[in-house]
């Protein structure tokens, strides 16, 4: 049997997997504490984590461990190897203050520019709290931390020394000249790379670094051969679909796959969040299951903590459109649910302007039947229900294959099978109305986000 741990926004997800019967269970272990804003307690974070690991190493029908977790959250670490601060994935914090042309640095990164570049969050650092910023010894990624907090004393050495790929990971930095520019040459802070299945031996056990959450998500739910799609609708959506050679559709991201594939992708910056916000203001739970699927007013731009994917604005900000004398709550909630599926009908429109798939499976907290079967009927394209967690399954087959136990081309054989097949809906085709007046709203407001 192997396992997988998935350090999430709001929990742990854990999923034991045995190979020859192709069951799993999963569990979910909530925080005590709530992550919100620009940073992460990553102490905190990782006292949790450890716990949950050293039960699953002391399994004894537990052969390997995979991690994977939200990314990137970036820590900066002191001489001594404790964290000094670590950047939540969507802080937009620094995003302003590195301007380089956007074709180099997709040159040399295979990926837009973005805030979430460790470059942009050193210059904030150094700008805002010079203090903590000459205290930096390295930067590591949240994988790395908790991989290194639970192997022990090992974690200044696997620190220095070989620790985990950031969300481009060509197992080499990218050789941008201006970075060094603009870091006064600090990219020293930056650690060597190593791959997702680099592990250690602890309890007899072994315990493997991982990847990121979108790539250990992709492999949990497609593998790494077909036309699929996958998505992974959690507190942010992920879709993706394995390819053979990069994108170079702007918006888009490129992760090293496995098997030396790519994985193009977009994360956005919320998903499930604007179901807790507007749960939130109103006081009051949303039924997603059961929300009206007919379209109408009002319209809700949900980017409430700005834009990554598929387009970079970190100054985008929620609008409400459409309201009336006449508007409810109901009609609130409604316009909540059905902007994310407008938002993943932008995300796959994007990415099929140069990736083919002709189905996606979605998995996650928020990959609701109701939300799938608007995704389904506004793209055109099946969507599949998994009825499991492809983040943390992605996890265990990463130290499945670490230890030998299979190879990543004989995933497709084990994944589970999806619970439901939703095909699109003719009756829901007048959303594309609604659609097409949700795209308009976002661009022509873009201008005026930037303030006056």
């Amino acid at each position: 049997m192997i396992a997988g741990v998935d350090v999430g926004t709001s929990g742990v997800k854990v999923t034991r997997f045995d190979l020859e019967s192709r069951s799993l269970t999963e569990e979910r272990h909530p925080y005590p504490f709530r992550i919100r804003g620009d940073f992460v307690d990553v102490s905190s974070l990782a006292t949790v984590v450890q716990r949950i690991v050293s039960g699953l190493l002391h399994d004894p029908e537990v052969e390997a461990v995979g991690l994977t977790s939200m990314a990137p959250v970036h820590v900066m670490l002191d001489r001594e190897m404790n964290p000094l601060v670590a950047f939540h994935y969507s802080s937009t914090l620094g995003a302003d203050l590195l301007n380089y042309p956007e074709e180099e640095i997709r040159a040399a990164t295979l990926n837009p520019s973005s805030s979430q570049m460790l470059p942009h969050r050193l210059l904030w650092l150094r700008k805002e709290r010079a203090n903590v910023y000459h205290k930096v010894s390295k930067v590591v990624d949240l994988n790395g931390y908790i991989f290194g907090v639970i192997a022990g004393e090992r974690l200044e050495e696997l620190v220095q020394d070989k620790i985990t790929a950031f969300e481009w990971g060509t197992f080499r930095w990218p050789s941008i000249e201006p970075w060094g520019e603009f870091l006064d040459g600090d990219l020293h802070l930056l650690p060597p790379l190593v791959s997702p299945e680099h592990w250690v031996e602890l309890y007899g056990k072994a315990l493997s670094i991982g990847t990121v959450d979108s790539v250990a998500a992709a492999l949990g739910s497609v593998g790494i051969e077909g036309k699929e799609g996958f998505a992974s609708m959690g507190s942010t959506l992920c879709l993706g679909v394995p390819s053979r050679s990069p994108s170079k559709v702007p918006g888009i991201y490129n992760d090293l796959y496995f098997d030396d594939l790519f994985l193009p992708n977009g994360c956005n910056s919320q998903f499930s969040d604007v179901l807790d916000k507007v749960r939130e203001l109103l006081g009051e739970d949303i039924d997603v299951e059961n929300v009206d699927l007919r379209p109408g007013l009002p319209l809700l731009l949900p980017f409430l903590k700005g834009e990554r994917s598929p387009f970079m604005d970190p100054k985008a900000a929620g609008v409400l459109f459409g309201l009336s004398w006449e508007t409810s709550r109901s009609d609130v909630m409604r316009a909540a649910v059905h902007s994310m599926a407008y938002m993943e009908a932008m995300m796959i429109s994007t990415l099929q302007s140069e990736s083919e798939f002709n189905s996606v499976r979605s998995g996650g907290g928020a990959s609701f039947s109701s939300l799938l079967r608007l995704c389904a009927s506004l793209t055109g394209i099946p969507h599949f229900k998994l009825r499991y967690s492809p983040s943390s399954l992605g996890a265990a087959l990463v130290a499945g294959n670490s230890i030998g136990t299979l190879t990543y081309r004989r995933i497709t054989e084990v994944l589970p099978e999806p619970s439901s097949k939703i095909d699109p809906d003719p009756s829901l085709s007048s959303h594309l109305e609604y659609y097409r007046l949700f795209q308009s709203l976002y661009y022509t407001l873009r201008p005026l986000f930037r303030g006056p």
